[in-house]
């Protein structure tokens, strides 16, 4: 029991750590890379009829952290804030980073259950990853818009060319906030923080590995 307890509080203090100095979701994503794929999410969603949506969160708070909340649970809550589960066919798609802890976590609506398979999902996080580890963290969130957008055209095809567009589509969930009272300065160095990508691990739709 100790050895686990000791385990427990080792695991805890690392993770305070890699959030407390996790790299700038600004550092990886400035104005205009968001910018660009939210264009690129525009141009996408021309292709079918679900909807895409793409939030990337730098750390947790001390309360999130002190409460276990995980990165799966940070993804589900940006869900419900972007209104993912708000689109006529229940077909939105959610990509969500949390930097701190190195998570790729894609959440789809319950319109695409019983047609997206596990390892189709697990693909889709396989391309991110490879361009994360090579250090380009925009082109990784454009393949992961890529190969989901792929999975929509197969499954929810326009008709007769029309869409309607509900929701956002990017969107920075909390931790930059944080940078604007000058609490995570020190975290603005992009090239530090392109550094941190080659450490990532994936987790889709509920798999890990």
């Amino acid at each position: 029991r100790r050895r686990r307890l000791g385990a427990l509080v080792t695991s805890m203090i690392a993770r305070w750590f890699r959030h407390t100095f996790a790299p700038s979701a600004r550092g990886l994503f400035p104005e205009a890379s968001l910018s660009r794929i939210a264009d690129a999410i525009a141009r996408d969603e021309t292709r079918h009829r679900g909807e895409v949506c793409f939030a990337v969160e730098t750390a947790l708070d001390t309360g999130a952290l002190w409460r276990g909340e995980t990165a799966r649970d940070r993804a589900a809550a940006a869900f419900a804030a972007l209104n993912v589960w708000d689109t006529v066919e229940n077909n939105g798609i959610l990509i969500h980073l949390l930097l701190a802890d190195r998570r790729i976590e894609i959440l789809a609506d319950r319109g695409l259950d019983g047609r997206v398979s596990e390892e189709q999902w697990r693909g889709v996080c396989l391309l991110m990853e490879e361009r994360l580890r090579a250090g380009d963290a925009e082109d990784a969130v454009l393949q992961g818009v890529a190969a989901a957008g792929d999975l929509l055209v197969q499954h929810f095809p326009l008709i007769d060319g029309r869409r309607i567009d509900a929701l956002v589509d990017r969107f920075q969930a909390r931790g930059d906030e944080q940078e604007d009272e000058g609490e995570e300065l020190q975290r603005e160095d992009e090239d530090d923080a392109r550094g941190a990508v080659d450490r990532w691990q994936r987790h889709a739709d509920g798999i890990e590995e």
